[in-house]
């Protein structure tokens, strides 16, 4: 985190001992103040149909405009043989389980009288064919010897659990029945999951079978998911990879991490970012049940139509460079999503200290505009391993690798926008805005001519045009951002659904400036300013100034009488010389202005007067 932000305020909660103690977490992080919640945790006890405990926390912290991250998780392995070369096989999944008898060669144990027994009748397997055929197993070719752990889903509510089922894993051996590795059984208490390992041996061809061992007969067949969440690479091949209807093969985003509620993040090389990491999961996931409810003490009921949801959501680098992790010897760096996740966070942290203002859901949907997605470009992820296979860009690195200077150029420029300030004349604007702390090169502005201005817009009181002198009052401006690669003509013609106006003036300032005059303007006319920040290399951002007014010109003096108007002399002790800063005033005032110390002398064909200058403040009233 402190590598990107270094000014960052860092709060720590652990991850509780399931799904409910990490929701409690969340909300916890949330009341100490965090604005920005990252975590690298897939629970198990999450369900994968649902959203879940933890899922509902951050749906309440993402209400309160705190934004959340998570890892997408590190479960993809790619098949290597066969039909499964080069496509994700470390999960499978059916819309809708297919009954059928169990081989006689699957062993099913129940607790009886407080031993194992073997039992033969209550139960039955699942046919993983998707086609007329039927068979109880998929066969999976193992390449390395370790252990997997294996994570599934049964697609029913919480609390509302009616199928019981286990997974079991079968090695086969030549001239023997299949040998029984590990029978694998489900949470209970009214959670959907099942978790637990197999070990398996390398060259061995290993049978997975999901048994049925309870079911209420009148419910709809469940949706089922079975994945390995670590050791999917120790298979090359899987014989069933679905048939894109009923089945379908590798997606890996689970829980929190593909509910939707957080976004969620997936990895790409350090040292080739345009490069996915073959092991950051994929999407997309499918909700069937609507969240669990923590009011009501019924099952879920389920949508009408399942949600898809697509994850991640968006990538970044891992392979940070830290002191502690040495594996391999030497090497000192911080691998997966786990890592990715939290540069995000860290960046995302940046457009919040940058733009305050902008709210958290802008600046979420800003990131993943900002993000490099590309998949032929020279500057976007250079390709989606896994198109041929069926999966979508979005969900295999969501919007792209993150942009951060990309986030901030699209940002509102500080001190532009809904804090622009003008003051104005029958003839002139002056606009004023906040310094930008993005150090632009220059500052470009153009003024266009909207149209007549509303009649209060210039109708100034007596007291004002006394106390103004020449009409000026201070006027909040309305605000409109725009960022790279948009102009400022565009991005208002665009909000506005309508043409900018006539273009009266432009000016280039130098990146520092902070307010500038307009003159020789029409009175009583409304006018817009685009205020354009350019930086090195021609990246642009700024904003649109909107309700900007010229006022009414002055009323005409009095008549010709008989001679001139004597004129008071001044106070000696305030004359100063008259200098030479003489103008026009503008081709609608044949007048011409002589400053001559606190005074203004408007000298007329045949009158003069005298005007007391008052320059106003803020609130239009004030003198200096």
């Amino acid at each position: 985190m402190h590598g990107i932000a270094p000014g960052a305020k860092l709060l720590f909660a652990d991850a509780g001992t399931g799904d409910f103690g990490m929701a409690g977490r969340i909300i916890a992080l949330a009341q100490a103040g965090a604005d920005i919640i990252v975590d690298d945790i897939t629970w198990p006890t999450e369900a994968y149909f649902q959203k879940s405990y933890t899922s509902l926390a951050i749906d309440n912290v993402r209400s309160q405009g705190i934004s959340y991250f998570t890892s997408a998780g590190n479960s993809t392995a790619v098949g290597s043989e066969g039909a499964s070369d080069g496509v994700p096989i470390s999960s499978w999944q059916t819309r809708e389980l297919r009954p059928m008898e169990c081989p006689d060669w699957v062993v099913v144990e129940a607790d009886v009288a407080g031993s194992p027994t073997v039992i033969t009748e209550g139960y039955d397997c699942v046919d993983f064919d998707p086609g007329a055929a039927e068979q109880a197993y998929d066969l999976l070719t193992a390449i390395k010897s370790d252990s997997a752990q294996f994570l599934g889903s049964i697609g029913e509510p919480m609390g509302g659990i009616t199928t019981t089922f286990e997974v079991h894993f079968y090695e086969e051996r030549a001239g023997e029945a299949p040998h029984k590795l590990a029978a694998l059984s489900p949470f209970g208490g009214g959670l959907p999951g099942i978790f637990g390992a197999v070990d398996v041996t390398s060259g061995t061809q290993v049978r997975m079978v999901v048994v049925r061992t309870a079911h209420d007969p009148a419910a709809p067949l469940p949706a089922l998911y079975l994945g390995f969440i670590r050791g999917g690479d120790l298979f090359s091949e899987r014989q069933f990879l679905g048939d894109g209807v009923h089945d379908f093969v590798g997606s890996t985003t689970f829980g929190h991490g593909g509910s939707g509620s957080a976004l969620s993040v997936a990895s790409l090389h350090w040292d080739d970012p345009k490069v996915l990491r073959d092991y950051s999961s994929l999407g997309p996931n499918l909700l069937i049940f609507e969240p669990v409810s923590l009011t009501v003490a019924e099952p879920s009921p389920r949508y009408e139509t399942p949600l898809t949801v697509t994850s991640p959501q968006i990538a970044a680098v891992d392979g940070v460079r830290t002191t502690f992790f040495g594996n391999p010897a030497n090497d000192y760096r911080f691998y997966g999503t786990s890592a990715a996740a939290p540069l995000v966070a860290a960046a995302f942290a940046l457009t919040k200290e940058y733009a305050p203002q902008v709210s958290t859901d802008e600046r979420e949907a800003l990131m993943q505009v900002a993000a490099l997605m590309n998949p032929k470009g020279p500057h976007g992820i250079d390709n989606n391993p896994y198109v041929t296979a069926g999966f979508s860009h979005e969900n295999v690195f969501g919007a792209g690798l993150i942009d951060a200077p990309g986030m901030l150029r699209l940002l509102p420029i500080p001190g532009f926008g809904d804090d622009g300030t003008y003051s104005s004349t029958h003839n002139s604007i002056t606009v004023s805005w906040g310094a930008h702390i993005g150090a632009p090169d220059e500052i470009e502005l153009a003024l266009y001519d909207v149209g007549p201005a509303p009649e209060a817009a210039v109708a100034l009181s007596a007291d004002d045009a006394s106390d103004a002198g020449t009409g000026a009052v201070t006027h909040a401006a309305s605000g409109t951002s725009f960022g790279a690669g948009d102009s400022a003509v565009s991005a208002l013609a665009a909000s506005a659904r309508a043409p900018l106006g006539d273009l009266v003036q432009t000016v280039t300032l130098p990146g520092t400036a902070t307010s500038h005059t307009f003159t020789g303007l029409t009175s009583s006319r409304s006018f817009a300013v685009t205020l354009t920040a350019v930086f090195a290399g021609g990246a642009t951002s700024g904003s649109v100034l909107t309700g900007l007014s010229t006022a009414a010109a002055p009323a005409p003096g009095p008549a010709p009488g008989p001679g001139p108007a004597p004129v008071p002399e001044p106070d000696p002790g305030t004359v100063t010389p008259i200098t030479d800063q003489i103008s026009r005033t503008g081709d609608d005032d044949r007048s011409w202005m002589l400053w001559a110390g606190g005074a203004l002398v408007l000298v007329g064909v045949v009158s003069m007067i005298w005007v007391s200058v008052r320059r106003s403040r803020r609130d239009g009233r004030g003198s200096d």
